[in-house]
């Protein structure tokens, strides 16, 4: 019988698939998009280090998906100061001067771009609310804006 580790690292090893391109080596990570397309980020050599970056990508998919630059911007430069990387030439970046710090920038970086583009579209984004097939935005346009809703848990059948 396999090891538990041995058939969840199987079934998940194209999570972080490397290939070289241009930009660096590209690195698909577990961060998504609004879009639940995969956020990539790319590694290329920096001296005797490195630098992390999406190449453009989280403002290309914001933009892409109706907001304007500026706005797309500004969120991610919030972003961007909360997990303390780089905003500049549109793209998101880390600079490392060990590879012993790669994981750690990928993950900074990735979870960035995924978390900017999520509040970059969050004011254009309208999910459909539904419960067994029923509309539930009239009841729910009652309520005022930041209002808290409990709901339960329904048993299975």
């Amino acid at each position: 019988m396999k090891a538990l580790c041995d058939i969840i690292l199987a079934s998940t090893s194209s999570l972080w698939a490397c290939k070289e391109t241009e930009n660096g080596a590209r690195i698909r990570t577990t961060c998504v998009f609004p879009s639940f397309e995969p956020v990539f980020v790319y590694v290329a050599k920096l001296g005797d280090g490195f630098v992390v970056h999406d190449a453009g990508e989280t403002v290309a998919v914001i933009m892409a998906n109706g907001q304007d630059g500026d706005p797309a911007k500004r969120v991610i430069r919030s972003e961007c100061k909360r997990y303390d990387v780089a905003f500049g030439e549109r793209q998101i970046s880390l600079k490392i001067d060990a590879a012993e710090w790669l994981e750690t920038a990928i993950v900074a970086v990735a979870n960035t771009a995924a978390a900017a583009a999520r509040n970059a579209l969050r004011p254009h984004q309208s999910l459909p609310l539904c419960y067994f097939g029923e509309s539930l935005e009239g009841p729910l346009d009652e309520l005022q804006q930041g209002a808290s809703v409990r709901i339960r848990p329904v048993s299975p059948l």
